[in-house]
């Protein structure tokens, strides 16, 4: 069996596996692998399958590019990743793979396509299968023919030597590295888009086979690991264990985690410091405790996150914390508030985005005359959709207040100079983006077209 897996670029670097499988448009510096297509492809080629995976992303590869690279491997399954703020230019991409290689089979893979799977069946038949699974699921089924689910100890060691390894970068780093060792997340927050596609299971994988999987990627020179599970720290015990076993095995790099500050103690920062943790980023998301009620997340003692911040602080871990403004019946006092929290707690980064709803969590139901679910729901290149749910502030006052929240945060925590640097990078990566984007939309389908013409002969 020939597997080809395609993550697309179209002049905006979108990081295609977060904010739940979704996708986010991204302009820092962040290139990042799409690890369900790395567990995916890894899994395919543990089973003797001939697998070519092509990161658009990571390569700017622009779809012209990309088709020129099919043509000249096997192709008799061509995976294609979708995204939130790409989805309209993937389905045309389906649809033009269809025309060059009507002997493929396009399967449409991502949170996105579980979301307009509907719309998808009616209005795209040119897309021969577009999966309502996580892609390592359908893949795992498709390979092994099983009737169910891969069980996350059933990865194999996540093969870096599928990938560009060495284009993946973070905050500036090179050889860096992403990784699970647990899937899904026990909490229930409502409005979170990870829990609709993952479900509220969670399942981790068994510490010696973690092991291994740090080991492989250390071989080829990466000293910084990224674990991307939702709740690194859900089970205390075992990251005690997981942290002595970095010890045991002498193995030296640096690592970044995410979690809950509640589950964070003294003693369990002391043990991840010693091995190797230099960042740990969490959810605080709103300072109104009635909002965080409504929406099912947990609260926390104020005064106890803010310890274990200083702590963190004293011990040379850095702190990421995420807020959301905008939740239906916000008002500028309300996000004033939670950016003052933000200064409270006295992070070492603040990140700041609007709240948005999706057509799969429970609080799309709030949405009055919800628009239909189709692909033009999703807005070109931004992380939001068309709905706006707050009735007294438009989306161009939330984007602006999160924006400028964001340059006062570093402003006071690091000074003028680094936040002036920090906006003006940020603003001068994403005009470029735009532009890029605008180039491929005006003249890169016509491209396309006229390629399909030369190579189909």
């Amino acid at each position: 069996m020939d597997l080809l897996f395609v993550r697309p670029y179209y002049g905006v670097n979108i990081n295609s596996d977060m904010a739940g499988d979704l996708g986010i448009v991204d302009y820092t510096n962040q290139i990042t692998p799409d690890l369900s297509i790395l567990y995916s492809a890894s899994l395919a080629k543990s089973k003797g399958a001939n697998v070519t995976v092509i990161d658009g992303n990571a390569e700017r590869l622009l779809p012209k590019r990309i088709i020129e690279r099919i043509s000249g491997v096997g192709k008799s399954w061509i995976i294609l990743k979708g995204t939130a703020p790409t989805i309209q230019l993937d389905l045309e991409f389906a649809r033009i793979l269809k025309e060059l290689f009507p002997g493929s089979k396009i399967i449409l893979a991502g949170h996105i396509v579980k979301i307009l799977r509907p719309w998808i069946l009616e209005h795209a038949k040119y897309v021969d299968d577009p999966i309502e699974i996580a892609m390592e699921d359908y893949v795992y089924r498709l390979v092994f023919g099983k009737e169910h689910d891969v069980q996350i100890d059933e990865f194999p060691a996540p093969d870096y030597g599928l990938m560009p390894l060495h284009l993946y970068q973070d905050a500036g780093k090179t050889n860096s590295a992403y990784m699970w060792t647990s899937r899904g997340c026990k909490l229930s927050c409502v409005y979170c888009p990870y829990i609709a596609y993952y479900s509220r299971s969670m399942e981790e994988r068994d510490l010696d086979k973690v092991m291994d999987d740090i080991q492989a990627v250390l071989e080829q020179g990466v000293d910084y690991i990224q674990f991307r599970d939702p709740y690194f720290t859900a089970n205390k015990q075992r990251v005690i264990d997981f942290c002595n076993k970095i010890l045991e095995r002498g193995y030296q790099f640096k690592w970044y985690c995410e979690t809950r500050i509640d589950s964070l103690n003294k003693e369990l920062l002391d043990l991840m410091k010693a091995s190797g943790n230099v960042m740990i980023g969490f959810g605080v998301e709103s300072a109104s405790i009635d909002t965080l009620k409504k929406y099912k997340r947990p609260t926390y003692n104020l005064e106890k996150a803010k310890s274990m911040i200083s702590y963190m602080t004293e011990q040379g871990i850095e702190s990421l914390g995420f807020f959301m403004i905008g939740f239906p019946g916000e008002t500028f006092l309300s996000m004033k508030d939670t950016y003052q929290l933000a200064r409270y707690l006295s992070l070492t980064y603040a990140q700041f985005n609007v709240w948005t709803p999706y057509p799969d969590t429970p609080n799309w139901a709030e949405i009055e005359n919800p628009p239909s679910i189709t692909p033009e729901l999703f807005i070109q290149f931004e992380n939001r959709v068309t709905v706006n749910p707050v009735k007294n502030l438009t989306r161009e006052v939330l984007d602006f207040t999160a924006k400028q929240f964001g340059f006062m945060y570093n402003e006071a925590q690091h000074g003028l100079e680094y936040a002036y640097r920090a906006f003006r990078h940020q603003n001068i990566r994403e005009e470029r983006g735009r532009r890029h984007a605008d180039i491929l939309f005006k003249q890169g389908i016509t491209e396309l077209q006229e390629l399909s013409t030369q190579l189909v002969m």
